[in-house]
């Protein structure tokens, strides 16, 4: 996420990971206010440092989605901690070309 704004449903998020010990919630922004007391930076990098800290990796599935660097890092970290091809679900950020604006513009009107 890039701003607070950005963390949609925190509450409940923070909820179901308070009653469920296999479900982790770790909101991380990019840019930050001076009211922000959560982690910052890059969410692969807190990923990284805390991989082995999160639960025992063998068979967990893994849903991403974010712009291509991040995914691709991400998905190196974790193919390079064994997890399996096949447990990374990933929907990828795409810019749509000028064309594609137009068309999804008037479908809204």
């Amino acid at each position: 996420m890039t701003t607070s704004n950005d963390l949609l449903y925190q509450d409940k998020f923070f909820e179901l990971s308070g009653v469920n010990p296999s479900f982790h919630y770790y909101p991380m922004l990019s840019r930050t206010s001076e009211n922000w007391t959560g982690a910052t930076g890059y969410v692969q990098d807190l990923l990284a440092s805390n991989i082995s800290n999160i639960c025992k990796i063998d068979g967990v599935e893994f849903y991403l989605c974010g712009p291509p660097q991040m995914m691709n890092s991400t998905i190196d970290l974790l193919k390079a901690n064994n997890v399996d091809i096949s447990d990374i679900a990933y929907d990828e950020f795409i810019a749509l070309k000028e064309h594609q604006k137009e068309h999804f513009s008037k479908q809204q009107d």
